[in-house]
């Protein structure tokens, strides 16, 4: 595979082995960069990957993510197509993919992975699998005090592999800077770019905190909650920092809504952070009788040996 489009190629891919690289993106941007008429990796490969067994998931080209962070205890990551090929994890019930804007001539709506989110916490798991509120930690209040002119109850996300970071409104920032983990070190942050937005000391930080998503269920199904390690997405220590006194913030904020051209700060970006502490499979519908959707399950660290991929046989 080569290199359709390069954009500001780092000087480490430029030298790395690797073949090419595969993007997650909408084929509609690619046409902005005048490669009209060309067909997105998912729609060439409804043609030639095997058709799920699964009977629900028959009419959909299913994609499955398994993204390691550099830190984790195994760092393979792999993507793999109708077919989830280790231990079966626990995933969620369906979450709707919305719209992206009014499909006109036929064009699907459906260009990005966007999804609605109703209500993100912090929170302290404990024996048999309990969850404790942890203080100030409703961060879905935070979001819904800190703008009381926006409409609506949801908050739509792009599931986005092409950000490294996870982007949140900025009152949702500076609540986890000036409040959940107010600290010395917190005060003295500036506006740089290579600041963190916000640091958690390591006497602050508990392996058992854990963030809370809710998201809204296909077809009125009701809530799907979901619970994963909050280390990795909310946070980690640097790695190239020996002995680090405090992790680095993983999240940043929104300032404007210009910033996405979208109003009343109604959509968020979850990046390759979020991916670190999910499983993620998406579900692309193989005709337009069909909606996408997605589905999640809780990636923590100390499982990740249950998900790996099978070895390949010696051949001769």
């Amino acid at each position: 595979m080569q290199y359709s489009s390069a954009f500001a190629v780092s000087y480490w891919l430029d030298r790395s082995t690797q073949d090419g690289v595969l993007g997650l993106g909408s084929s509609d941007y690619q046409n902005d960069f005048g490669h009209t008429g060309v067909s997105s990796y998912l729609a060439m490969l409804k043609h030639e990957v095997i058709i799920s067994s699964t009977p629900e998931e028959f009419d959909f080209l299913m994609m499955y993510l398994a993204l390691r962070s550099p830190k984790a205890t195994v760092r393979e990551s792999w993507v793999s197509w109708n077919r989830w090929p280790t231990t079966i994890p626990r995933w969620c019930r369906p979450i709707p993919v919305l719209p992206f804007h009014v499909p006109s001539d036929g064009q699907s709506p459906f260009v990005l992975w966007i999804v609605p989110l109703i209500g993100l916490k912090l929170v302290s798991r404990r024996g048999g699998g309990i969850y404790d509120d942890v203080p100030n930690g409703d961060l879905w209040n935070v979001f819904q005090q800190g703008y009381p002119r926006r409409t609506g109850n949801t908050a739509e996300v792009v599931l986005d592999t092409g950000s490294s970071l996870s982007y949140v409104p900025s009152k949702i920032v500076d609540h986890l800077r000036d409040v959940l983990f107010q600290c010395p070190e917190n005060q003295t942050l500036g506006n740089s770019a290579t600041s963190p937005p916000f640091v958690v000391p390591n006497h602050m930080w508990r392996s058992s905190f854990h963030i809370e998503y809710k998201f809204e269920g296909v077809n009125g199904s009701g809530p799907v909650v979901i619970r994963t390690e909050a280390d990795r997405f909310l946070c980690a220590a640097n790695p190239h920092t020996p002995r680090p006194q405090f992790r680095e913030g993983l999240i940043c904020g929104l300032d404007t809504p210009a910033l996405m051209n979208f109003d009343d700060y109604g959509r968020w970006i979850f990046g390759v952070n979020f991916f670190h502490t999910m499983y993620v499979a998406m579900a692309k519908p193989n005709d337009s009788s069909h909606a996408p959707y997605v589905k999640l399950a809780p990636q923590r660290d100390s499982e990740t040996g249950d998900y790996m991929l099978p070895r390949l046989a010696r051949t001769n």
